[in-house]
């Protein structure tokens, strides 16, 4: 199961469309975000995002109304969990 961080790396760079602005807004390097959420798309089985070397958006498996509800309210928890830390 995907924790928390690793979700939020997720709705990052799917927000941000780029590992490198999304690694610099969490604090980390880029091949770090990308290979932990490279493991995380092995381990739920699913290709999450498409990537060339500039940029990244949704897979077709993961932009669904579904998933970019969800996505929409984990940004807002996670923006609201960064307030009160």
């Amino acid at each position: 199961m995907a924790d928390l961080n690793e979700l939020t790396a997720f709705a990052a760079v799917a927000r941000l469309r780029s590992f490198r602005k999304a690694a610099l807004e969490r604090g980390v390097s880029a091949s770090a975000l990308s290979h932990a959420l490279r493991a995380l798309e092995e381990r739920l089985g699913v290709r999450l995002l498409n990537r060339t070397t500039r940029s990244a958006w949704l897979s077709a498996e993961a932009d669904t109304p579904r998933s970019t509800a969800a996505l929409r309210k984990l940004r807002r928890r996670a923006t609201a969990a960064t307030a009160v830390n």
